[in-house]
């Protein structure tokens, strides 16, 4: 990243939290309570098998701020930084007001299905599933930080979010240039289970256009958790479309491990029409308040032309909250 582009960012940074700090000081006069300053600072080292052994693939760090200046105005500061692949960006950095029903400003992740920072990261799943990564359509994809205006609203049996964001986000951008696009989730609780809907449109996509749409279902009952998760796009070069299933089981007797397995395909037409199958198993063992290990085996038709990810993976995650 060029010097002068990494100093304005700082430079931006330090002008948002000095006027953080100034609000947090005019509200608190009065009261013992506010402001709050509360995060997480973690660091996560994943290896993969090649040649039959075990060898370091990246080193990531990860730290996230959140700066509560009243029970209806807060921050987040975020910085992710991956050692090995010598990559850096902003996490999500955004201003929220409300309490309930909210509207926030920034760079953050969209609500679209599975995607949050919980999703890809807690789960004992080392890598997101391949619909979230790949472009949906031109060059957005379902993983990503947008910036822009977000809406949060609705009742406990039906919740809303409507984003009006700029998808071409770069890794340190903060501010919207061009909000063309607006994702939408309708989410509720029915039959014990979480049901989401899910929507991106871009330009001219009520027509032609870019578009996406989602289901997904989260259902946990005693030991087990089942998420699933379909995606349909239409792009203006191809179309496409996938799921994924995740089962976790907790058995009782041991309480800081869990099983996990995967299911996924992922299909692109166009003029390279391409499809993907593949299975991944494995567990996740919590050794403490602050160290958990995950383990991975991915197989399938498909897993050899996996760039990373195929057979054994491991992470190991170290946690510190403030």
């Amino acid at each position: 990243m060029p010097l002068n582009l990494r100093w304005s960012c700082a430079c931006r940074l330090a002008e948002v939290l000095a006027t953080l700090v100034l609000a947090a000081s005019t509200l608190a006069q009065g009261s013992d309570t506010y402001p709050k300053v509360h995060g997480v600072y973690e660091e996560y080292g994943i290896a993969l098998t090649k040649g039959g052994a075990f060898q370091a693939k990246e080193r990531a760090r990860w730290l996230s701020t959140e700066v509560e200046m009243s029970p209806t105005f807060r921050a987040v500061l975020g910085y992710f930084n991956a050692t090995l692949s010598s990559f850096e960006m902003l996490d999500e950095n955004y201003v929220e007001l409300g309490e309930g029903s909210t509207i926030k400003f920034g760079r953050f992740r969209p609500k679209y299905g599975t995607t949050t920072w919980a999703d890809e990261w807690y789960t004992g799943f080392i890598f997101a599933p391949l619909i979230h990564f790949p472009p949906t359509f031109g060059t957005t994809r379902l993983e990503r930080y947008d910036t822009g205006l977000a809406v949060h609203g609705g009742t406990p049996e039906l919740e809303y979010d409507v984003a009006w964001v700029d998808t071409a986000t770069t890794p340190f951008q903060l501010t919207p240039d061009r909000m063309d696009h607006v994702v939408a989730r309708l989410q509720t609780f029915k039959f014990g289970a979480v049901l989401g809907a899910n929507a991106m449109i871009g330009p001219r996509g009520l027509g032609d256009g870019e578009k996406s749409y989602g289901l997904d279902i989260r259902w946990t009952f005693p030991q087990w958790q089942v998420w699933a998760e379909q995606d349909w796009a239409h792009g203006l070069a191809a179309d496409s479309s996938g799921y994924f299933v995740n089962v976790f089981f907790n058995p009782f007797n041991l309480p800081h491990t869990t099983f996990l397995a995967r299911v996924q395909d992922f299909a692109v037409g166009g003029a390279k029409p391409d499809k993907w199958n593949l299975v991944t198993v494995g567990a996740k063992q919590v050794f403490n308040s602050t160290m958990t290990g995950h383990l991975n085996y991915t197989f399938g038709p498909d897993a050899a032309r996996l760039s990373q990810g195929q057979g054994w993976s491991i992470q190991v995650l170290a946690t510190f909250k403030f």
